[in-house]
Protein backbone atom coordinates (compact mmCIF):
# COMPACT_ATOMS: atom_id res chain seq x y z
CA UNK A 1 0.00 0.00 0.00
CA UNK A 2 1.37 3.39 -0.97
CA UNK A 3 1.69 6.03 1.76
CA UNK A 4 0.44 9.59 1.21
CA UNK A 5 3.20 12.12 0.55
CA UNK A 6 3.00 15.88 1.21
CA UNK A 7 2.62 18.05 -1.89
CA UNK A 8 6.10 19.50 -1.58
CA UNK A 9 8.84 16.94 -1.87
CA UNK A 10 11.34 18.50 0.52
CA UNK A 11 13.90 16.17 2.13
CA UNK A 12 11.92 16.40 5.37
CA UNK A 13 8.62 15.54 3.69
CA UNK A 14 10.29 12.62 1.92
CA UNK A 15 11.74 11.32 5.20
CA UNK A 16 8.41 11.73 7.01
CA UNK A 17 6.59 9.82 4.28
CA UNK A 18 8.91 6.85 4.81
CA UNK A 19 8.22 6.61 8.55
CA UNK A 20 5.65 4.29 10.08
CA UNK A 21 3.39 6.77 11.86
CA UNK A 22 0.34 5.85 13.88
CA UNK A 23 -1.46 6.28 17.19
CA UNK A 24 1.57 5.13 19.21
CA UNK A 25 3.93 7.58 17.50
CA UNK A 26 4.95 10.97 18.92
CA UNK A 27 6.34 13.67 16.65
CA UNK A 28 8.07 16.87 17.77
CA UNK A 29 8.49 19.41 15.00
CA UNK A 30 10.88 22.21 15.92
CA UNK A 31 10.62 25.26 13.67
CA UNK A 32 7.19 24.30 12.36
CA UNK A 33 6.59 27.38 10.21
CA UNK A 34 3.23 26.80 8.52
CA UNK A 35 2.82 23.41 10.20
CA UNK A 36 2.54 21.44 6.95
CA UNK A 37 4.72 18.54 8.08
CA UNK A 38 3.07 18.46 11.51
CA UNK A 39 -0.36 18.29 9.85
CA UNK A 40 0.80 15.47 7.60
CA UNK A 41 2.00 13.48 10.62
CA UNK A 42 -1.24 14.22 12.53
CA UNK A 43 -3.34 13.01 9.59
CA UNK A 44 -1.47 9.72 9.76
CA UNK A 45 -2.41 9.36 13.43
CA UNK A 46 0.69 10.58 15.25
CA UNK A 47 0.51 12.69 18.39
CA UNK A 48 2.19 15.91 17.26
CA UNK A 49 3.75 18.84 19.09
CA UNK A 50 4.89 21.67 16.85
CA UNK A 51 6.97 24.61 18.10
CA UNK A 52 8.43 27.74 16.59
CA UNK A 53 10.09 30.86 18.01
CA UNK A 54 8.06 33.09 15.70
CA UNK A 55 4.55 34.08 16.80
CA UNK A 56 3.47 34.72 13.17
CA UNK A 57 4.59 31.20 12.26
CA UNK A 58 2.67 29.75 15.21
CA UNK A 59 -0.42 31.73 14.21
CA UNK A 60 -0.07 30.40 10.66
CA UNK A 61 0.32 26.81 11.89
CA UNK A 62 -2.72 27.14 14.17
CA UNK A 63 -4.82 28.57 11.33
CA UNK A 64 -3.73 25.71 9.05
CA UNK A 65 -4.63 23.19 11.75
CA UNK A 66 -8.10 24.74 12.04
CA UNK A 67 -8.58 25.01 8.27
CA UNK A 68 -7.60 21.39 7.77
CA UNK A 69 -9.62 20.23 10.79
CA UNK A 70 -6.72 18.59 12.59
CA UNK A 71 -8.49 17.29 15.68
CA UNK A 72 -5.67 15.29 17.24
CA UNK A 73 -2.95 17.87 16.69
CA UNK A 74 -0.72 19.60 16.12
CA UNK A 75 -0.93 22.23 18.83
CA UNK A 76 1.71 24.74 17.82
CA UNK A 77 3.33 26.91 20.48
CA UNK A 78 5.96 29.63 20.47
CA UNK A 79 8.93 30.20 22.68
CA UNK A 80 12.58 31.10 22.70
CA UNK A 81 15.37 29.02 24.11
CA UNK A 82 18.15 30.63 26.11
Amino acid sequence: MRRPVPARRSPFAWALAREELGPRTSVLEIGTGTGALALHAARRGAAVTAVDVSWPAVTSARMNALLHQATSGPVPSAGAST
